[in-house]
């Protein structure tokens, strides 16, 4: 699971803390113009080599 809107080391402490660390928002990142947009997935220092998906219609306490 990954919260989104996360601005606040704060509230990024909070939702660690409540069994979700991963988040995105301006906490992470600053929205950037397209024109300056650049990504190369290939280029990622990790690569994903497994994903599971969560219990749907559970909270993160629940699943814990």
């Amino acid at each position: 699971m990954i919260a989104e809107g996360v601005e606040t080391a704060a509230q990024h402490a909070f939702l660690a803390a409540e069994g979700c660390p991963m988040g995105q928002g301006y906490r992470f990142g600053k929205p950037v113009p397209s024109a300056e947009f650049t990504f190369e997935p290939r280029q990622l220092p990790v690569q994903v080599t497994e994903f599971s998906f969560p219990d749907r219609g559970k909270s993160c306490q629940e699943r814990q």
